[in-house]
């Protein structure tokens, strides 16, 4: 393994995450049809679980169990932790934005930095819960 450190490929992953999870999320905004309030919500959502979908497939192979056959046994608990992730960041992309409007030039601006933010705090607790919880029999052996 080129990095050793388990949370820095954790970090890797979360940054291939988070760019997938954008650059879905942009498009869908800069096709206009997230007009509402509700539709940013329902595609934060939905950008935000397939962005889990490479998670679950890049954590298990990087971060959590590198180099050893991971079940698919573990995807259920990965997703039950990724749904308290998906709770926080739907709530903070739900709250953030108003409190960020009067300080940016636009709405486009406003949505990415809410959800950012809300992606950014929920990586440490999904990360701590996926190496406890969920991949607790072969995480970080190495570390």
């Amino acid at each position: 393994m080129l990095i050793k450190l388990p949370v820095l490929r954790a970090g890797l992953v979360g940054l291939a995450n988070t760019g997938t999870d954008f650059l879905l999320f942009n498009i869908l905004l800069a096709t206009g049809i997230l007009s509402g309030h509700a539709e940013v919500l329902l595609a934060s959502a939905v950008t935000y679980c397939l962005g889990v979908g490479q998670s679950f497939v890049l954590g298990s192979k990087f971060v959590y169990a590198p180099g050893q056959h991971v079940r698919g046994t573990r995807l259920v608990p990965f997703f039950l932790v990724a749904l308290a992730g998906l709770a926080t960041t739907t709530v903070l992309v739900w709250l953030l934005p108003p409190l960020f409007a009067p300080w940016l030039p636009s709405r486009y601006m406003t949505l990415n930095l809410a959800r950012l933010i809300a992606i950014g705090s929920g990586f440490g607790g999904t990360y701590q819960l996926n190496r406890m919880l969920v991949f607790r029999a072969t995480a970080f052996r190495e570390s």
